[in-house]
């Protein structure tokens, strides 16, 4: 072969060589950066995860304390409660 074909050759495959290397970097920049995002991510779906749960064990306590209090309510029963508390007819 001659220099004159050998010379761009080597040339062509020297830039794709360090093409393929800085795109090769910059992959490997993007990889850390989502790595970095996806551990971000995980730490707040851990802790909403934990509000959730919080919030679960809140609702569950309001309504033990309805039922609680249904409860209470036909025990006493509000129409007897009433006939306690209204005045007697003339007789």
């Amino acid at each position: 072969m001659s220099n004159k074909i050998l010379y761009p050759a080597v040339l062509i495959a020297m830039l794709a060589f360090v093409f393929l290397i800085k795109l090769m970097y910059d992959m490997s920049v993007q990889m850390t950066r989502m790595t970095d995002q996806v551990v971000t991510m995980n730490s707040h779906m851990q802790r909403m995860g934990e509000d959730m749960r919080g919030m679960r064990r809140s609702v569950d306590r309001m309504s033990m304390a309805f039922q609680k209090g249904s409860q209470q309510m036909e025990q006493l029963n509000p129409m007897d409660m009433m006939q306690g508390v209204m005045p007697r007819g003339r007789q």
